[in-house]
């Protein structure tokens, strides 16, 4: 799972996604969340979960919402619901 950057829900499926390529796979975001390693993967929105090792930078947006660029440039938007999840790890580094 090193290579996995982030998980997106799509309907009943999540698609993971690499730095290059994208998988379907059978399970539901909620499901998945339960079975991957918190101190490693982070829900940021309700609709993905992220790999924080990937996490490159953090863009303050508006309302508490930061805009998070992934190594290969990706950039997905965490909404302020889920930013608790990475004070732990990233309270360093931006205002949360």
């Amino acid at each position: 799972m090193d290579d996995t950057y982030w998980f997106e829900a799509s309907g009943d499926y999540v698609i993971l996604h690499t730095e290059t390529t994208s998988h379907l796979i059978n399970y539901r975001l909620h499901e998945l969340e339960e079975k991957l390693y918190p101190g490693k993967f982070v829900r940021i929105h309700r609709s993905s979960i992220v790999n924080i090792d990937i996490i490159q930078e953090f863009e303050p947006h508006f309302n508490g919402e930061y805009f998070i660029t992934l190594k290969n440039k990706t950039r997905l938007k965490m909404s302020r619901t889920f930013r608790e999840g990475l004070k732990t790890h990233f309270a360093d580094l931006f205002d949360l």
